[in-house]
């Protein structure tokens, strides 16, 4: 008699301390429950990117973060829009997309959390400052794999036909409902009027900047 067993996917977790942080993607949960808050609150999740490589595939360590869809001075999103765009701003604007934030790098840090059954965490601290330019850039690798010089041509003109395709459809502006009542179809992640739900959406690395493709 023979078994199927689960294999539960082993993540690399990155070393604890500073980091630089690249922005990957974006998810818009819509409204989620907070057992902090016992309410439901608009949340983003931030994938990113960090400056240490996994010892296996050689790519950068992927993370990620949880914050609630607010733009007020006691955000956690107002520190970290201050710190991709450079702005002193005591607010995030209503209606800013976040989606323009990916591929920016910013300056913060990892803390390992140790569950009771041995596995590690890793959280992004709160404190995230700009981008140190005396230290190398992290950058969202091109969806093209594996790297473009290895690839036969007849294989990489594919690639890049696909490259191009799905660049035009995160170039494509989010649809707009028929009905001005209606609730926004669009997939955006911009930051709505107070007590407005949002839709799910994912957005990813296709939407940054990637290798320079031929004509």
């Amino acid at each position: 008699m023979s078994g199927v067993f689960y294999q539960p996917k082993i993540y690399p977790v990155p070393s604890e301390g500073p980091h630089t942080f690249c922005v990957l993607a974006v998810d818009d949960l819509g409204e989620v429950y907070d057992e902090k808050y016992n309410k439901e609150t608009h949340q983003l999740k931030f994938h990113y990117l960090v400056d240490e490589t996994d010892p296996v595939t050689g790519q950068p360590i992927r993370v990620s973060r949880r914050y609630n869809m607010a733009g007020g001075e006691r955000s956690c999103l107002l520190p970290l829009y201050r710190a991709l765009t450079g702005s002193k701003a005591g607010f995030i604007p209503k209606g800013f997309n976040f989606e323009t934030l990916i591929g920016r790098n910013f300056q913060g840090s990892i803390t390992h959390n140790v569950k009771a059954d041995g596995t590690v965490w890793a959280n992004v601290g709160k404190e995230v400052f700009p981008p140190n330019p005396s230290l190398p850039k992290v950058v969202v690798p091109s969806i093209a794999y594996p790297p473009a010089q290895q690839n036969p041509p007849e294989l990489q003109a594919k690639i890049d036909a696909s490259i191009r395709a799905t660049r035009e459809i995160y170039a494509k502006p989010p649809a707009v409902a028929a009905d001005p009542v209606a609730e926004p179809s669009g997939n955006s992640a911009v930051l709505p009027e107070r007590g407005t739900k949002g839709r799910a959406f994912t957005t990813g690395s296709a939407a940054a900047e990637d290798v320079p493709l031929e004509k």
